[in-house]
Protein backbone atom coordinates (compact mmCIF):
# COMPACT_ATOMS: atom_id res chain seq x y z
CA UNK A 1 0.00 0.00 0.00
CA UNK A 2 2.83 2.39 0.84
CA UNK A 3 4.44 1.69 -2.52
CA UNK A 4 1.34 2.53 -4.52
CA UNK A 5 0.88 5.72 -2.54
CA UNK A 6 4.46 6.77 -3.36
CA UNK A 7 3.86 6.07 -7.03
CA UNK A 8 0.65 8.08 -6.89
CA UNK A 9 2.52 10.96 -5.23
CA UNK A 10 5.08 10.86 -8.04
CA UNK A 11 2.35 10.89 -10.65
CA UNK A 12 0.75 13.93 -8.99
CA UNK A 13 4.07 15.80 -8.83
CA UNK A 14 4.63 15.13 -12.51
CA UNK A 15 1.01 15.68 -13.49
CA UNK A 16 0.95 12.28 -15.21
CA UNK A 17 -2.71 11.38 -15.77
CA UNK A 18 -1.88 8.09 -17.56
CA UNK A 19 0.07 6.88 -14.54
CA UNK A 20 -2.90 7.83 -12.34
CA UNK A 21 -5.23 5.52 -14.23
CA UNK A 22 -2.59 2.78 -14.35
CA UNK A 23 -2.50 2.84 -10.55
CA UNK A 24 -6.30 2.79 -10.37
CA UNK A 25 -6.30 -0.34 -12.54
CA UNK A 26 -3.91 -1.97 -10.09
CA UNK A 27 -5.98 -0.91 -7.05
CA UNK A 28 -9.47 0.44 -7.64
CA UNK A 29 -9.71 1.60 -4.01
CA UNK A 30 -6.52 3.64 -3.97
CA UNK A 31 -8.32 7.00 -3.85
CA UNK A 32 -10.90 5.67 -1.42
CA UNK A 33 -8.16 4.54 0.96
CA UNK A 34 -6.65 8.04 0.88
CA UNK A 35 -10.05 9.63 1.48
CA UNK A 36 -10.46 7.58 4.66
CA UNK A 37 -7.43 9.22 6.25
CA UNK A 38 -8.44 12.32 8.28
CA UNK A 39 -5.36 14.44 7.45
CA UNK A 40 -3.29 13.55 4.42
CA UNK A 41 -1.33 15.11 1.57
CA UNK A 42 -3.56 13.75 -1.15
CA UNK A 43 -2.62 13.67 -4.85
CA UNK A 44 -4.92 16.67 -5.25
CA UNK A 45 -2.91 18.67 -2.70
CA UNK A 46 0.32 17.82 -4.52
CA UNK A 47 -1.03 18.60 -7.99
CA UNK A 48 -2.62 21.88 -6.86
CA UNK A 49 0.60 23.05 -5.23
CA UNK A 50 2.59 22.14 -8.35
CA UNK A 51 0.12 23.83 -10.68
CA UNK A 52 -0.91 20.71 -12.60
CA UNK A 53 -4.47 21.86 -13.27
CA UNK A 54 -5.43 18.98 -15.60
CA UNK A 55 -4.32 16.36 -13.09
CA UNK A 56 -6.11 18.20 -10.27
CA UNK A 57 -9.35 18.36 -12.25
CA UNK A 58 -9.07 14.67 -13.03
CA UNK A 59 -8.75 13.86 -9.32
CA UNK A 60 -11.69 16.12 -8.47
CA UNK A 61 -13.88 14.36 -11.00
CA UNK A 62 -12.93 10.98 -9.59
CA UNK A 63 -13.06 11.90 -5.89
CA UNK A 64 -14.59 15.35 -5.22
CA UNK A 65 -14.34 14.95 -1.44
CA UNK A 66 -10.54 15.19 -1.61
CA UNK A 67 -10.88 18.91 -2.40
CA UNK A 68 -12.31 19.46 1.10
CA UNK A 69 -9.66 17.47 2.95
CA UNK A 70 -6.95 19.18 4.98
CA UNK A 71 -3.34 18.02 5.05
CA UNK A 72 -1.38 17.64 8.33
CA UNK A 73 -0.50 21.34 8.19
CA UNK A 74 -4.19 22.30 8.07
CA UNK A 75 -4.45 23.34 4.42
CA UNK A 76 -6.78 22.27 1.65
CA UNK A 77 -5.67 21.90 -2.01
CA UNK A 78 -6.90 25.40 -2.90
CA UNK A 79 -4.98 26.86 0.07
CA UNK A 80 -1.78 25.26 -1.24
CA UNK A 81 -2.46 26.54 -4.75
CA UNK A 82 -2.80 30.06 -3.32
CA UNK A 83 0.40 29.80 -1.32
CA UNK A 84 2.29 28.71 -4.42
CA UNK A 85 0.76 31.30 -6.73
CA UNK A 86 -1.03 28.80 -8.98
CA UNK A 87 -3.74 31.17 -10.16
CA UNK A 88 -4.86 29.14 -13.20
CA UNK A 89 -5.22 26.00 -11.08
CA UNK A 90 -7.29 27.93 -8.56
CA UNK A 91 -9.66 29.18 -11.25
CA UNK A 92 -10.00 25.68 -12.73
CA UNK A 93 -10.85 24.22 -9.32
CA UNK A 94 -13.44 26.96 -8.68
CA UNK A 95 -14.95 26.20 -12.07
CA UNK A 96 -15.87 22.78 -10.70
CA UNK A 97 -16.92 23.79 -7.18
CA UNK A 98 -17.28 27.44 -6.12
CA UNK A 99 -17.90 26.42 -2.51
CA UNK A 100 -14.21 25.56 -2.18
CA UNK A 101 -13.81 29.22 -1.24
CA UNK A 102 -15.59 28.49 2.03
CA UNK A 103 -13.32 25.64 3.11
CA UNK A 104 -11.62 26.62 6.36
CA UNK A 105 -8.02 25.73 6.92
CA UNK A 106 -5.56 26.47 9.70
CA UNK A 107 -6.87 29.16 12.04
CA UNK A 108 -10.28 28.92 10.42
CA UNK A 109 -9.06 30.94 7.45
CA UNK A 110 -10.72 30.55 4.08
CA UNK A 111 -9.04 31.26 0.74
CA UNK A 112 -10.65 34.72 0.84
CA UNK A 113 -8.98 35.46 4.17
CA UNK A 114 -5.65 34.37 2.74
CA UNK A 115 -5.98 36.52 -0.39
CA UNK A 116 -6.94 39.54 1.72
CA UNK A 117 -4.21 39.05 4.33
CA UNK A 118 -1.43 38.49 1.84
CA UNK A 119 -2.71 41.12 -0.61
CA UNK A 120 -1.88 38.59 -3.31
CA UNK A 121 -3.98 39.89 -6.18
CA UNK A 122 -6.97 42.25 -6.08
CA UNK A 123 -8.27 40.82 -9.32
CA UNK A 124 -8.26 37.37 -7.76
CA UNK A 125 -10.03 38.84 -4.73
CA UNK A 126 -12.78 40.23 -6.96
CA UNK A 127 -13.03 36.87 -8.73
CA UNK A 128 -13.56 35.17 -5.37
CA UNK A 129 -16.33 37.60 -4.47
CA UNK A 130 -18.05 37.10 -7.81
CA UNK A 131 -17.79 33.32 -7.64
CA UNK A 132 -19.09 33.02 -4.08
CA UNK A 133 -20.64 36.21 -2.64
CA UNK A 134 -21.44 34.43 0.64
CA UNK A 135 -17.75 33.91 1.42
CA UNK A 136 -17.49 37.49 2.68
CA UNK A 137 -19.53 36.44 5.72
CA UNK A 138 -17.06 33.76 6.82
CA UNK A 139 -15.00 34.39 9.94
CA UNK A 140 -11.80 32.92 11.31
CA UNK A 141 -11.34 31.20 14.65
CA UNK A 142 -10.78 34.70 16.08
CA UNK A 143 -14.18 35.81 14.76
CA UNK A 144 -12.44 38.03 12.24
CA UNK A 145 -13.98 38.83 8.88
CA UNK A 146 -11.98 39.66 5.78
CA UNK A 147 -12.54 43.32 6.66
CA UNK A 148 -10.87 42.84 10.04
CA UNK A 149 -7.84 41.29 8.35
CA UNK A 150 -7.57 44.09 5.79
CA UNK A 151 -7.82 46.76 8.50
CA UNK A 152 -5.23 45.07 10.74
CA UNK A 153 -2.76 44.93 7.86
CA UNK A 154 -3.43 48.54 6.75
CA UNK A 155 -4.48 47.36 3.29
CA UNK A 156 -6.48 50.37 2.18
CA UNK A 157 -7.13 49.36 -1.43
CA UNK A 158 -8.19 45.83 -0.46
CA UNK A 159 -10.36 47.29 2.30
CA UNK A 160 -11.96 49.67 -0.18
CA UNK A 161 -12.78 46.79 -2.53
CA UNK A 162 -14.44 44.77 0.24
CA UNK A 163 -16.56 47.66 1.52
CA UNK A 164 -17.51 48.63 -2.03
CA UNK A 165 -18.59 45.05 -2.68
CA UNK A 166 -20.75 44.97 0.43
CA UNK A 167 -22.46 48.25 -0.44
CA UNK A 168 -23.18 47.21 -4.02
CA UNK A 169 -24.10 43.54 -3.69
CA UNK A 170 -27.56 42.87 -5.16
CA UNK A 171 -28.19 39.60 -3.37
CA UNK A 172 -31.64 39.30 -1.77
CA UNK A 173 -29.96 39.45 1.66
CA UNK A 174 -27.44 42.07 0.59
CA UNK A 175 -28.64 44.77 2.97
CA UNK A 176 -28.53 42.34 5.89
CA UNK A 177 -25.03 41.21 4.96
CA UNK A 178 -23.80 44.79 4.70
CA UNK A 179 -25.08 45.72 8.13
CA UNK A 180 -23.87 42.57 9.86
CA UNK A 181 -20.41 42.27 8.31
CA UNK A 182 -19.58 45.95 8.87
CA UNK A 183 -20.60 45.67 12.54
CA UNK A 184 -19.32 42.18 13.37
CA UNK A 185 -17.07 41.88 16.39
CA UNK A 186 -13.96 39.77 16.71
CA UNK A 187 -12.96 37.77 19.75
CA UNK A 188 -12.09 40.96 21.64
CA UNK A 189 -15.41 42.51 20.71
CA UNK A 190 -13.84 44.96 18.30
CA UNK A 191 -15.56 45.95 15.10
CA UNK A 192 -13.71 46.93 11.96
CA UNK A 193 -14.21 50.55 13.03
CA UNK A 194 -12.35 49.93 16.29
CA UNK A 195 -9.40 48.46 14.39
CA UNK A 196 -9.31 51.20 11.74
CA UNK A 197 -9.21 53.85 14.48
CA UNK A 198 -6.60 52.00 16.54
CA UNK A 199 -4.41 51.78 13.42
CA UNK A 200 -5.01 55.51 12.82
CA UNK A 201 -6.47 54.92 9.36
CA UNK A 202 -8.57 58.04 8.64
CA UNK A 203 -9.66 56.93 5.17
CA UNK A 204 -10.93 53.62 6.50
CA UNK A 205 -12.74 55.34 9.37
CA UNK A 206 -14.38 57.84 7.04
CA UNK A 207 -15.50 55.12 4.61
CA UNK A 208 -17.01 53.07 7.43
CA UNK A 209 -18.89 56.08 8.81
CA UNK A 210 -20.29 56.77 5.34
CA UNK A 211 -21.45 53.15 5.22
CA UNK A 212 -23.63 53.60 8.31
CA UNK A 213 -21.73 51.51 10.87
CA UNK A 214 -22.47 51.68 14.58
CA UNK A 215 -20.03 54.47 15.40
CA UNK A 216 -20.37 54.12 19.17
CA UNK A 217 -20.21 50.33 19.44
CA UNK A 218 -18.37 49.02 22.50
CA UNK A 219 -15.87 46.20 22.61
CA UNK A 220 -15.83 43.60 25.38
CA UNK A 221 -13.77 46.04 27.45
CA UNK A 222 -16.53 48.64 27.21
CA UNK A 223 -14.53 50.99 24.97
CA UNK A 224 -15.79 52.82 21.91
CA UNK A 225 -13.62 53.83 18.97
CA UNK A 226 -13.30 57.32 20.47
CA UNK A 227 -12.01 55.81 23.72
CA UNK A 228 -9.36 53.89 21.80
CA UNK A 229 -8.33 56.98 19.84
CA UNK A 230 -8.06 59.17 22.93
CA UNK A 231 -5.77 56.59 24.48
CA UNK A 232 -3.17 57.48 21.86
CA UNK A 233 -0.69 60.33 22.22
CA UNK A 234 -1.48 63.64 20.52
CA UNK A 235 -4.77 62.27 19.28
CA UNK A 236 -6.35 65.73 18.94
CA UNK A 237 -3.92 66.63 16.17
CA UNK A 238 -4.80 63.58 14.10
CA UNK A 239 -7.06 63.61 11.06
CA UNK A 240 -8.86 60.57 12.47
CA UNK A 241 -9.96 62.55 15.53
CA UNK A 242 -11.41 65.31 13.34
CA UNK A 243 -13.39 62.73 11.36
CA UNK A 244 -14.76 61.01 14.46
CA UNK A 245 -15.55 64.25 16.23
CA UNK A 246 -17.42 65.59 13.19
CA UNK A 247 -19.39 62.33 12.90
CA UNK A 248 -20.52 62.58 16.54
CA UNK A 249 -18.51 59.69 17.95
CA UNK A 250 -18.33 59.80 21.75
CA UNK A 251 -16.62 58.07 24.64
CA UNK A 252 -18.31 55.19 26.44
CA UNK A 253 -18.73 57.33 29.54
CA UNK A 254 -20.99 59.68 27.55
CA UNK A 255 -23.35 56.86 26.55
CA UNK A 256 -26.17 56.19 29.02
CA UNK A 257 -25.97 52.76 30.58
CA UNK A 258 -28.85 50.83 29.15
CA UNK A 259 -29.89 47.65 30.91
CA UNK A 260 -33.40 47.61 29.50
CA UNK A 261 -33.03 44.03 28.29
CA UNK A 262 -32.21 42.85 31.81
CA UNK A 263 -35.20 44.74 33.21
CA UNK A 264 -37.38 43.44 30.44
CA UNK A 265 -36.63 39.80 31.22
CA UNK A 266 -37.34 40.34 34.92
CA UNK A 267 -40.61 42.17 34.33
CA UNK A 268 -44.09 40.64 34.26
CA UNK A 269 -45.52 39.54 30.94
CA UNK A 270 -48.24 41.95 29.86
CA UNK A 271 -51.33 41.02 27.86
CA UNK A 272 -49.91 42.68 24.76
CA UNK A 273 -46.65 40.78 25.06
CA UNK A 274 -48.49 37.53 25.69
CA UNK A 275 -50.50 38.10 22.52
CA UNK A 276 -47.30 38.82 20.61
CA UNK A 277 -45.74 35.60 21.89
CA UNK A 278 -48.76 33.51 20.90
CA UNK A 279 -48.82 35.02 17.42
CA UNK A 280 -45.06 34.63 16.93
CA UNK A 281 -45.10 30.99 17.99
CA UNK A 282 -48.06 30.21 15.76
CA UNK A 283 -46.39 31.89 12.80
CA UNK A 284 -43.08 30.08 13.32
CA UNK A 285 -44.85 26.71 13.48
CA UNK A 286 -46.00 27.15 9.88
CA UNK A 287 -43.61 25.43 7.48
CA UNK A 288 -42.58 27.10 4.24
CA UNK A 289 -44.48 24.60 2.09
CA UNK A 290 -47.64 25.04 4.16
CA UNK A 291 -47.25 28.82 4.08
CA UNK A 292 -46.91 28.82 0.29
CA UNK A 293 -49.97 26.63 -0.13
CA UNK A 294 -52.02 28.81 2.21
CA UNK A 295 -50.96 31.98 0.41
CA UNK A 296 -52.16 30.55 -2.91
CA UNK A 297 -55.55 29.66 -1.43
CA UNK A 298 -55.88 33.01 0.33
CA UNK A 299 -55.11 34.94 -2.85
CA UNK A 300 -57.82 32.99 -4.67
CA UNK A 301 -60.32 33.77 -1.91
CA UNK A 302 -59.36 37.44 -1.93
CA UNK A 303 -59.83 37.59 -5.69
CA UNK A 304 -63.21 35.85 -5.55
CA UNK A 305 -64.60 38.01 -2.73
CA UNK A 306 -63.38 41.21 -4.35
CA UNK A 307 -64.94 40.23 -7.67
CA UNK A 308 -68.21 39.39 -5.91
CA UNK A 309 -68.24 42.82 -4.29
CA UNK A 310 -67.64 44.63 -7.57
CA UNK A 311 -70.09 42.45 -9.53
CA UNK A 312 -72.58 41.00 -7.05
CA UNK A 313 -74.82 38.09 -8.10
CA UNK A 314 -77.55 39.33 -10.46
CA UNK A 315 -80.38 37.45 -8.71
CA UNK A 316 -80.07 39.44 -5.49
CA UNK A 317 -82.40 42.18 -6.67
CA UNK A 318 -83.97 40.70 -9.76
CA UNK A 319 -87.11 39.40 -8.02
CA UNK A 320 -87.79 42.77 -6.43
CA UNK A 321 -87.15 44.58 -9.71
CA UNK A 322 -89.59 42.36 -11.54
CA UNK A 323 -92.24 42.88 -8.90
CA UNK A 324 -91.95 46.67 -8.81
CA UNK A 325 -90.92 47.25 -12.44
CA UNK A 326 -87.83 49.29 -11.42
CA UNK A 327 -85.38 50.19 -14.21
CA UNK A 328 -86.72 47.73 -16.81
CA UNK A 329 -84.53 49.09 -19.53
CA UNK A 330 -81.44 48.76 -17.34
CA UNK A 331 -81.92 45.11 -16.51
CA UNK A 332 -83.72 43.97 -19.64
CA UNK A 333 -86.59 42.25 -17.78
CA UNK A 334 -90.06 43.59 -16.95
CA UNK A 335 -92.90 41.20 -16.20
CA UNK A 336 -91.37 38.64 -18.55
CA UNK A 337 -92.04 40.90 -21.55
CA UNK A 338 -89.46 42.06 -24.08
CA UNK A 339 -88.11 45.48 -23.28
CA UNK A 340 -88.79 48.30 -25.70
CA UNK A 341 -85.73 50.49 -25.45
CA UNK A 342 -87.54 53.23 -27.31
CA UNK A 343 -90.24 53.43 -24.65
CA UNK A 344 -90.21 56.24 -22.08
CA UNK A 345 -87.86 55.70 -19.20
CA UNK A 346 -89.72 54.86 -15.98
CA UNK A 347 -88.67 58.18 -14.52
CA UNK A 348 -89.40 60.22 -17.64
CA UNK A 349 -91.67 63.18 -17.16
CA UNK A 350 -95.17 63.26 -18.74
CA UNK A 351 -93.69 65.21 -21.68
CA UNK A 352 -91.25 62.40 -22.33
CA UNK A 353 -88.39 64.57 -21.07
CA UNK A 354 -85.91 62.67 -18.95
CA UNK A 355 -86.36 63.54 -15.35
CA UNK A 356 -84.20 63.19 -12.26
CA UNK A 357 -85.49 60.30 -10.16
CA UNK A 358 -83.90 61.85 -7.10
CA UNK A 359 -85.37 65.31 -7.69
CA UNK A 360 -88.17 65.50 -5.12
CA UNK A 361 -89.00 69.17 -5.64
CA UNK A 362 -91.31 68.74 -8.64
CA UNK A 363 -92.37 65.15 -8.53
CA UNK A 364 -91.85 62.14 -6.30
CA UNK A 365 -93.12 59.67 -8.86
CA UNK A 366 -92.49 58.86 -12.49
CA UNK A 367 -94.97 57.60 -15.08
CA UNK A 368 -94.25 54.02 -14.12
CA UNK A 369 -95.49 54.53 -10.57
CA UNK A 370 -92.01 53.93 -9.06
CA UNK A 371 -91.01 56.68 -6.64
CA UNK A 372 -87.95 57.33 -4.50
CA UNK A 373 -89.28 55.17 -1.71
CA UNK A 374 -89.32 52.21 -4.08
CA UNK A 375 -85.68 52.79 -4.88
CA UNK A 376 -84.80 52.96 -1.16
CA UNK A 377 -86.87 49.83 -0.62
CA UNK A 378 -84.74 48.07 -3.19
CA UNK A 379 -81.56 49.10 -1.38
CA UNK A 380 -82.93 47.60 1.80
CA UNK A 381 -83.36 44.20 0.13
CA UNK A 382 -82.40 41.81 3.02
CA UNK A 383 -80.69 39.26 0.78
CA UNK A 384 -78.45 41.91 -0.80
CA UNK A 385 -77.53 43.33 2.60
CA UNK A 386 -76.69 39.91 4.02
CA UNK A 387 -74.61 38.90 1.03
CA UNK A 388 -72.61 42.12 0.98
CA UNK A 389 -71.89 42.01 4.70
CA UNK A 390 -70.78 38.36 4.70
CA UNK A 391 -68.71 38.91 1.55
CA UNK A 392 -67.00 41.90 3.16
CA UNK A 393 -66.28 39.94 6.34
CA UNK A 394 -64.86 37.08 4.27
CA UNK A 395 -62.58 39.47 2.39
CA UNK A 396 -61.30 41.24 5.48
CA UNK A 397 -60.69 38.07 7.48
CA UNK A 398 -58.82 36.53 4.55
CA UNK A 399 -56.70 39.67 4.25
CA UNK A 400 -55.82 39.50 7.95
CA UNK A 401 -54.79 35.85 7.69
CA UNK A 402 -52.64 36.69 4.66
CA UNK A 403 -50.94 39.47 6.60
CA UNK A 404 -50.42 37.12 9.54
CA UNK A 405 -48.68 34.29 7.69
CA UNK A 406 -46.47 36.45 5.47
CA UNK A 407 -42.84 35.92 6.53
CA UNK A 408 -40.88 38.93 7.81
CA UNK A 409 -38.03 38.80 5.34
CA UNK A 410 -35.51 41.53 4.52
CA UNK A 411 -37.45 44.40 3.01
CA UNK A 412 -40.53 42.85 4.64
CA UNK A 413 -41.61 46.34 5.67
CA UNK A 414 -41.98 47.25 1.98
CA UNK A 415 -43.99 44.08 1.33
CA UNK A 416 -46.42 44.92 4.11
CA UNK A 417 -46.75 48.52 2.93
CA UNK A 418 -47.63 47.30 -0.57
CA UNK A 419 -50.19 44.96 0.94
CA UNK A 420 -51.65 47.90 2.85
CA UNK A 421 -51.99 49.86 -0.39
CA UNK A 422 -53.76 46.92 -2.00
CA UNK A 423 -56.03 46.78 1.04
CA UNK A 424 -56.92 50.48 0.67
CA UNK A 425 -57.75 50.13 -3.02
CA UNK A 426 -59.80 46.98 -2.35
CA UNK A 427 -61.74 48.70 0.40
CA UNK A 428 -62.40 51.73 -1.80
CA UNK A 429 -63.67 49.55 -4.65
CA UNK A 430 -65.83 47.47 -2.33
CA UNK A 431 -67.20 50.59 -0.66
CA UNK A 432 -68.31 52.04 -4.00
CA UNK A 433 -69.89 48.74 -4.95
CA UNK A 434 -71.66 48.39 -1.60
CA UNK A 435 -73.28 51.83 -1.94
CA UNK A 436 -75.07 50.48 -5.02
CA UNK A 437 -76.19 47.18 -3.56
CA UNK A 438 -76.84 47.60 0.14
CA UNK A 439 -78.47 49.93 2.58
CA UNK A 440 -76.88 52.47 4.88
CA UNK A 441 -76.95 49.83 7.58
CA UNK A 442 -74.89 47.48 5.42
CA UNK A 443 -72.39 50.20 4.60
CA UNK A 444 -72.13 51.07 8.29
CA UNK A 445 -71.45 47.45 9.24
CA UNK A 446 -68.83 47.24 6.50
CA UNK A 447 -67.18 50.40 7.83
CA UNK A 448 -67.01 48.91 11.32
CA UNK A 449 -65.32 45.79 9.98
CA UNK A 450 -62.83 47.94 8.04
CA UNK A 451 -61.86 49.80 11.22
CA UNK A 452 -61.52 46.54 13.16
CA UNK A 453 -59.43 45.05 10.36
CA UNK A 454 -57.09 48.04 10.32
CA UNK A 455 -56.61 47.82 14.08
CA UNK A 456 -55.87 44.09 13.98
CA UNK A 457 -53.60 44.53 10.94
CA UNK A 458 -51.57 47.20 12.74
CA UNK A 459 -51.32 44.88 15.74
CA UNK A 460 -50.01 42.03 13.55
CA UNK A 461 -47.39 44.20 11.82
CA UNK A 462 -46.38 45.75 15.14
CA UNK A 463 -45.91 42.25 16.54
CA UNK A 464 -43.49 41.39 13.75
CA UNK A 465 -41.58 44.64 14.17
CA UNK A 466 -41.29 44.21 17.94
CA UNK A 467 -40.02 40.65 17.53
CA UNK A 468 -37.20 41.85 15.28
CA UNK A 469 -36.41 44.81 17.53
CA UNK A 470 -36.24 42.49 20.54
CA UNK A 471 -33.59 40.35 18.83
CA UNK A 472 -31.71 43.38 17.54
CA UNK A 473 -31.57 45.06 20.94
CA UNK A 474 -30.41 41.84 22.57
CA UNK A 475 -27.54 41.50 20.09
CA UNK A 476 -26.66 45.15 20.42
CA UNK A 477 -26.46 44.98 24.21
CA UNK A 478 -24.70 41.66 24.64
CA UNK A 479 -22.73 41.34 21.42
CA UNK A 480 -23.17 39.29 18.26
CA UNK A 481 -20.68 36.48 18.77
CA UNK A 482 -23.47 33.89 18.92
CA UNK A 483 -25.08 35.31 15.82
CA UNK A 484 -21.83 34.99 13.85
CA UNK A 485 -21.40 31.37 14.92
CA UNK A 486 -24.99 30.61 14.01
CA UNK A 487 -24.55 31.93 10.48
CA UNK A 488 -21.42 29.90 9.91
CA UNK A 489 -23.08 26.74 11.18
CA UNK A 490 -25.90 27.27 8.71
CA UNK A 491 -23.47 27.84 5.87
CA UNK A 492 -21.65 24.60 6.61
CA UNK A 493 -24.88 22.67 6.37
Amino acid sequence: MAEIHERLRGAAQAGNIDELYALIREDANVLEDIDQKPFFDTPLHIAAAAGHADFAIEIMNLKPSLALKLNPDGFSPIHLALQNGQKETILDLLGIDKDLLRVKGKGGKTPLHYVVGEAVDRHLLITFLLCCPECIRDVTNQNETALHIAAQNNLWEVFEVLVGWLRRIDNKDGKLWEKEVLNWKNKEGETVFHIAVSKNQPKMAKLLLESGIDKNAKNWGGLTAMDILQGQSQFRKSETFEILDYAGCVKASSIPINSTFDKFLRSKISFSEKSNLVMSRMRKNISNSTRNALLVVLVLILTATYQSAVNPPYDLGQAYLKQNNVFPAAIGVANDQPVDFGAPFPFDTPNNQPGNPFDTTNNQQGDSGTDLNDLIGFKLEPLAVSFSIFNAVDFLVTLLVTLFILPWVPYGQLLHVLLLLVFIFFVASMGLSLTLTTSNIGIGVFGVFVVVTIIIGIFIVNNKVRSKEFYRECMKEFGDRVRIRKHNDINKK
